[in-house]
């Protein structure tokens, strides 16, 4: 069987992926409409409420009680972000738990296009006219800092935003990179746009609903849809 996190939002990244796999766009490029009130949307919506209607996953389980079940070997499958791959692997390794050796793997491409919902973390230094010119330039010296050291970022599993650190052998010794190599050309992404996270946000309570209360697919997307469009409103 396969555990989600029913409170967090992994569910919608699930969502976003199906959509983009049947070549719709969550929301359009310039922020202003969504598209998840469709077919499209539907039909993921209707796959989503399926395997928890068949009893696949769990929805009483939260984000740590998903991974105590992976790792306790309760349930074989769980849908998380790259960022648990090298947590996952030390403590398979460790023998204390009942996780001996599992894969990593892409969601897998059920439609046309082999997409898969991905973010960045950004580093931003706000404007300020006052801030003196040293003050700017330890800021810059600390953020070339991590770029220089890009690969420790990526040691947890997250995949580097630098091509050298993809291509290096010693990022290709990290346990199951291989397997998810490819995820950097598949990786889609929502738009820069503001309040994204509200748009996230949004998502996570009305898809949630449809199996913590049983709301009907067609319910589901209506909701999204409205609730997204609220928060798009708002940015014009």
């Amino acid at each position: 069987g396969s555990e989600a996190q029913s409170s967090e939002g992994m569910m919608v990244r699930l969502f976003d992926t199906l959509l983009w796999q049947q070549g719709v766009d969550v929301l359009a490029d310039d922020g202003k409409t969504a598209s998840i009130n469709t077919a499209e949307g539907l039909n993921a919506a209707k796959l989503i409420s399926s395997i928890f209607s068949e009893g696949l996953a769990n929805p009483a389980l939260d984000y740590p009680g998903s991974e105590q079940a992976f790792l306790s070997g309760e349930t074989g499958i769980l849908i998380n972000g790259t960022w648990g791959v090298d947590n996952y692997d030390t403590q398979a390794k460790s023998g204390k738990v009942a996780l001996k050796d599992y894969r990593v793997a892409n969601v897998p491409q059920l439609y046309a296009k082999p997409s898969v919902w991905a973010d960045s973390h950004m580093w931003v230094i706000p404007q300020d006219g006052d801030r003196s010119e040293d003050k700017t330039k330890a800021a810059l010296a600390f953020l070339k800092f991590l770029n220089d050291n890009n690969f420790q970022w990526s040691r947890t599993g997250h995949l580097s935003t630098r091509q050298s650190v993809l291509n290096s052998e010693e990022f290709k010794a990290l346990p199951h990179r291989a397997e998810f190599a490819d995820t950097a050309k598949n990786a889609t992404s929502l738009p820069q746009i503001q309040n994204q996270r509200a748009v996230y946000n949004a998502m996570i309570t009305d898809l949630n609903a449809m199996w913590l209360t049983g709301t009907d697919p067609q319910a589901t997307v209506e909701a999204m849809q409205a609730g997204v469009e609220r928060v798009l409103r708002r940015n014009r």
